[in-house]
């Protein structure tokens, strides 16, 4: 199979959990329905070969999607290497990770140390997988989460991400507290860093694509398939990341 365009190599720390507000969360609740996952468009590739810009921001202001989509006829995915389950739409195609991710390599869409999920058409992808920030690391507010994602994006990419406190969306997960998590678009790809949701540390998700791209549309946007995802995500009896605050 062909891969995909490759997109934004770096914010990587992505898809999906947490509030500021310690809202309640929730562990069963379904998300509402709302765009149906169909087939995207074919569309050129719009990254460039050197990786994302630091400076060019999205033009949304930082919310989360009030509904997400209807993943009812999704399929469901365990990932027997970072012990997750997560729902992908039934026409994409799995590529199981072959190795657990390290800093080694690039955050990017062809890196198999991700549980990837390609579009039929190979113009949109997503990619999902776990990494473990050592016992050093505090990622307990979503200050110290932008914070680390500042310091992956200079390491990753060797850029400087300035703006990321800026564009992060706040996301939650759990059954009583509101555990904190990001949402971050950049400028070709949109991430999600959940810190905690595993027994391997950080869960990190990225739709290979910028907000408005025309693959993306059929879906609401970027934003809206990443988050659909997140909906789905499941490990350690845990649920789902939603929105602040969760449904």
């Amino acid at each position: 199979m062909r891969a995909f365009p490759r997109s934004l190599s770096t914010g990587l720390l992505a898809v999906l959990a947490i509030s500021l507000a310690g809202c309640a969360g929730s562990s069963s609740a379904s998300p509402p329905a709302s765009a149906a996952a169909v087939a995207a468009t074919p569309a050129p590739s719009v990254a460039p070969s050197g990786g994302p810009s630091a400076s060019a921001a999205p033009a949304e202001s930082p919310v989360a999607s009030a509904e997400l989509l209807d993943t009812d006829t999704w399929v469901t995915y365990t990932s027997d290497r970072y012990g997750f389950t997560v729902r992908h739409p039934a026409d994409w195609q799995p590529e199981p990770a072959d190795h657990a991710w390290t800093f080694d390599e690039a955050p990017d869409a062809g890196s198999t140390g991700h549980e990837r999920f390609r579009h039929p058409d190979d113009d949109i992808g997503v990619s999902v997988w776990a990494y473990d920030p050592g016992p050093d690391v505090s990622l307990e507010t979503t200050e110290e989460i932008v914070a680390w994602v500042e310091d992956f994006c200079r390491i990753a990419v060797e850029i400087t991400c300035h703006g990321l406190a800026d564009r992060a969306v706040p996301l939650c997960f759990g059954s009583r507290d509101c555990n904190p998590a990001v949402l971050v678009p950049f400028t070709y790809d949109t991430y999600a860093f959940i810190p905690g949701f595993t027994e391997d540390g950080m869960i990190i998700a990225a739709v290979w694509r910028p907000e408005h791209h025309a693959s993306a549309e059929p879906y609401g946007g970027a934003r809206k398939l990443l988050e659909g995802y997140l909906s789905t995500i499941n490990a350690n009896g845990t649920t789902g990341v939603f929105a602040s605050p969760a449904p």
